[in-house]
């Protein structure tokens, strides 16, 4: 399924949800409606988590734990649906946890997937996303202990207080993460718009002109035009021109003095 197609499908189900939520509360004793609206917010939330994969396997990025989160928000509608509809009675404890930790599993495996999408360089953004990954994995373990009550209830505040805290980090680092790559990605373009000279004939007055990489203009006839240089290029994506160190500045990798591409010497004799 396209993008553009599994997106207005959301829109779709989340508009059936909000009417069947409508129809629920102007009829309240209607039990129809209740479990239309419970199946339709159901369905509009996991089907945005299977979007979530769907965007990381289309990027071709931990393909493997995609198409788990998938298989889990698929099985865990199912199981909803046996209790929603009273199939399956609530007080089957056993379903309601499978339903329980699959939705677990279809919500964090997204969220790590999109996660690790972006190539990060700065190490900061790096440790962020290291300590958001694990906060996510530290809070669904010890979520899904709980349905499945397993953890020890003499110690059961101390649990509690480490879900809170992993919880916060988890959701401090969603938030970090992007804004982080947008860092990193502003220090990148800035760097790939320095000052390159450029000897060239302008197209419109032919006369010869020297230029700089990005925005410039003919000196004689006013022409404006871009020029963009494919440089060599750190691992990481650094851009090397003129770079006077032995050592990226993004990422501390040894680049060798033939990969600089150190401008060319004036060789203009001065008077």
């Amino acid at each position: 399924m396209k993008t553009h197609r599994a997106l207005i499908a959301a829109v779709v189900l989340f508009a059936l949800a909000a009417l069947s939520g409508v129809i629920a509360l102007l009829f309240p004793s209607n039990t129809l409606a209740m479990r239309v609206f419970g199946t339709a917010i159901t369905f509009g939330g996991l089907a945005i988590c299977a979007l979530g994969a769907a965007i990381v396997i289309e990027k071709r990025r931990v393909v493997p734990l995609m198409y788990a989160a998938v298989v889990s928000a698929a099985l865990s509608f199912c199981l909803w649906s046996l209790l929603i509809w009273d199939i399956v009675r609530f007080y089957d404890t056993d379903i309601a946890r499978t339903a329980g930790t699959l939705t677990t599993l279809s919500i964090v495996l997204p969220i790590i997937g999109l996660l690790v999408l972006p190539r990060l360089t700065m190490s900061i953004a790096r440790w962020t996303r290291i300590i958001t990954i694990s906060s996510l994995c530290i809070s669904a373990l010890i979520i899904n202990a709980a349905f499945w009550e397993l953890l020890d209830f003499d110690r059961t505040e101390f649990f509690v207080r480490a879900m809170g805290i992993a919880s916060v980090l988890a959701a401090a680092g969603i938030v970090c993460t992007p804004i982080l790559y947008k860092v990193q990605s502003m220090r990148r373009d800035g760097a790939e718009l320095r000052p390159i000279p450029i000897r060239l004939t302008c197209p419109r007055c032919a006369k010869s002109i020297e230029a700089k990489q990005g925005a410039s203009n003919c000196s004689h006839c006013g022409l404006r035009f871009t020029i963009k240089v494919e440089e060599p290029r750190c691992a990481c994506g650094y851009p090397l021109y003129g770079l006077a160190s032995d050592k990226c500045p993004e990422c501390g990798r040894e680049i060798s003095e033939s990969d600089r591409w150190l401008p060319p010497l004036d060789k203009t004799p001065q008077s």
